[in-house]
Parts: C-alpha cells; structure tokens; sequence
C-alpha cells in the first residue's frame, strides 16, 4: 500500500578540461497507493508523473541550496523537469 519514489538530480561541470564539481541529491517521496487504482498505465502516470512534479520545487530549491552552499553561487536550472511530460513522450 506504500510506495517508495525515489527522483536524482545531478549537476556536472560542463567545462571540461576544468571538470571540478560533481554534485547528486536523491529525493525520496514515500505514497499511499489508492486501492481502488486498479490499472497499470494509471499506476505508472502517478508514480512516474505527478508525484515527481508535485516533489520538484521542493528538490529543486534543495539541490541550489547544497550547490550555491558548496561554493558555486551562480548556478542555475535553466531548463525546468516536467515529469508528466516525460511519461507522456516516453509511454503515449
């Protein structure tokens, strides 16, 4: 009845030949399943799609935190995860 979700953002220093920083948070989400979800596909679209998003901001903020802390002040997420948009391009 319980679900374990666990969602890694990872950063890499994108100059190589000054390659310094390598940063991974892992972001565990812990979901009450629905009994009454029956269905495969709807299970996978809450596991692999709502529940990352609903997760995101808050890991988002966690993971710019830890990186401006560790001493890189100006990095930034330019490109936001959309989770339910990922599922649906992979499995519709």
């Amino acid at each position: 009845e319980i679900i374990e979700i666990n969602i890694i953002l990872k950063f890499h220093e994108t100059n190589l030949e000054k390659k310094r920083s390598n940063f991974e948070i892992t972001y565990t989400a812990i979901a009450k399943v629905d009994k009454n979800i029956k269905e495969k596909k709807e299970m996978e679209k809450i596991i692999l799609g709502k529940i990352p998003n609903e997760v995101y901001p808050e890991l988002e903020n966690l993971f710019i935190s830890l990186i401006t802390k560790s001493g890189f002040p100006d990095v930034k997420i330019e490109k936001k995860v959309d989770f339910e948009k990922l599922y649906n391009e992979k499995f519709n």
